[in-house]
């Protein structure tokens, strides 16, 4: 997917400038390591949503804390790979799954 180009989910990360500015969806910020735990935090709530989780129900399963997995679906926090391999091993899908932007439902 290009660069700037929405994700299929809306989300305002208050931390770039232009979305402090605009107040609009998110776009890829300027930073692409705040885009990463953006995407990141997208998808792992989407698929835990898909499955009827609770946070503590994914954090039990991963062996997280739920606080730490609430901080990954609002991309305040930044993750080991292990820890994403652990969490892709819980929903059943590649890893690249949880990094990969989503292309727009139609």
């Amino acid at each position: 997917m290009p660069a700037g180009e929405p994700l299929s989910t809306s989300v305002s990360c208050s931390k770039c400038p232009h979305c402090r500015r605009t107040k609009q969806p998110w776009v890829a910020p300027p930073c692409a390591m705040a885009g990463l735990k953006d995407i990141v935090a997208i998808n792992v709530r989407r698929l835990r949503h898909e499955k009827g989780w609770t946070q503590e129900e994914l954090a039990d399963r991963v062996g997280l804390s739920a606080r730490y997995v609430g901080q990954i679906e609002r991309a305040q926090a930044s993750m080991t790979v292990s820890v994403l391999g652990r969490i892709a091993d819980a929903f059943k899908v590649d890893p690249a799954e949880l990094v990969a932007r989503s292309r727009s439902r139609q």
